[in-house]
């Protein structure tokens, strides 16, 4: 408890076979860039896995806020640096980590892994994420909790059950009722890598199922927005990828519309998978651009803001000239008439 107490993590035996490990995820959501690993948690994350590689135990991962880029807007919850940090620390020991479970967004997600950040190493691999949803319905939500099912020999997650209650009923009184089971919403056997990838491809090619998934997001909550739109469609399916930065989920997104908009107009074209797509073309780069990550983030909101800069000073001089066509705009010189006259 003396890592709890002075720290915020801690690591603690389930039974002889697992330990959970929580983590304290608060340092690592605002930029302090001068600290590599702040309260040493890294190192002892990548050491307590190692131990529990070496005894051929098992782990399972806790935190509040995930190392992910949000549902809303893809925004990092974590800054950039440590979101990598961590992947290269959990993707040594998909042998040993059977879950990890994280909150914060509101919102009963899970992640699928992009893609291995050294795929010549058939030793790193990253695992799903699961992201539960939350009592409070702060973000259109309806109040909801998780029940987990897994294999008590393995450790393997096998299922979810969420509960909810509608906060929309007249009853003050919260009535918590099964809401649906991930096997039966989405037709999976368990929640593997292999299940939830084969979800996310079917996903990719059945709007309905994204329209579900969206809904169940939300806990089936009346409050929460319609997913109607192609927007919607494809935040919800770019939302499925583990992705690290923000520039990455709106690149998904952006491939996404692009092929719908391209299958709209050629009904013969072939149903590429748009995430694919996104990795296809971004597969000639190297493990050095994770140290330019920020660098991007920053270099794209400066890009955007100067757009919007040209954009508006244009429409500003277009306003003008149209007013002073109009005569409704006069220079000095015309208003010097008028007040001679």
């Amino acid at each position: 408890m003396d890592l709890l107490n002075r720290r915020g993590y801690l690591s603690y035996l389930m039974n002889e076979k697992l330990t959970m490990i929580t983590l304290n995820t608060v340092p690592h959501l605002p930029d302090t860039s001068d600290q590599p690993d702040p309260f040493g948690q890294f190192a002892w994350l990548d050491r307590i896995l190692g131990e529990l590689q070496d005894a051929g135990k098992f782990a399972y991962i806790a935190g509040h806020i995930a190392p992910i880029v949000d549902s809303y807007g893809g925004n990092p919850q974590w800054h950039i640096k440590y979101i990598v940090k961590y992947k290269e620390i959990v993707g040594k020991y998909a042998d040993v980590i059977k879950a990890q479970f994280f909150g914060h967004v509101h919102s009963v997600e899970f992640r699928v892994p992009v893609a291995s950040l050294d795929g010549n190493d058939d030793s790193f691999q990253l695992l799903p994420m699961y992201i539960t949803g939350s009592i409070s319905p702060l973000f259109g939500n309806n109040p909801s909790f998780m029940v987990w099912e897994y294999d008590t020999e393995t450790y393997e997650v096998l299922d979810y059950a969420v509960y909810a209650s509608y906060i929309a009923d007249s009853d003050p009184q919260l009535d918590w009722k099964l809401l649906f089971k991930a096997s039966e919403a989405y037709g999976l056997n368990s929640l593997s890598l292999g299940e939830l990838s084969a979800f996310v491809q079917r996903a990719e090619q059945n709007v309905s199922l994204i329209e579900d998934y969206y809904w169940n997001m939300k806990a089936r909550s009346p409050n929460a927005r319609p997913c109607k739109d192609a927007v919607c469609h494809a935040k919800t399916l770019c939302t499925l990828k583990w992705w690290t930065t923000k520039g990455e989920f709106l690149a998904c997104v952006d491939t996404v519309q692009t092929l719908a908009d391209a299958r709209v107009y050629d009904s013969n074209l072939s149903p590429a998978s748009p995430i694919q797509a996104v990795l296809t073309a971004s597969s000639g780069s190297s493990s050095s651009e994770d140290d330019n990550l920020a660098t991007k983030e920053v270099c794209m909101t400066i890009g955007a803001t100067a757009l919007a800069t040209v954009v508006a000073v244009a429409c500003i001089a277009l306003t003008v000239y149209g007013l002073r066509r109009a005569g409704i705009l006069k220079n000095r010189a015309q208003y010097d008439t008028v007040a001679t006259l």
